[in-house]
């Protein structure tokens, strides 16, 4: 995000305990960490469907009696 003496740096920010968390990340990792990332928000968005199909499910078999 930034640019230091030996080219740019990145950090990598999140919430805990209602707190920004701030990580600093070494240029060698960023790609990794990126990756993660990526897979921890597609994670985030399956688990959401999920939900609204269990809750859908459950939903229409409460109605059916």
């Amino acid at each position: 995000i930034r640019q230091g003496p030996d080219g740019p740096y990145f950090n990598l920010q999140c919430r805990q305990s209602g707190k920004t968390l701030t990580r600093y990340i070494p240029r060698d990792q960023a790609e990794l960490v990126a990756t993660h990332t990526a897979n921890h928000e597609r994670f985030q968005s399956l688990v959401s469907e999920y939900i609204a199909l269990v809750a859908e499910r459950t939903r229409a078999e409460r109605e059916a009696g």
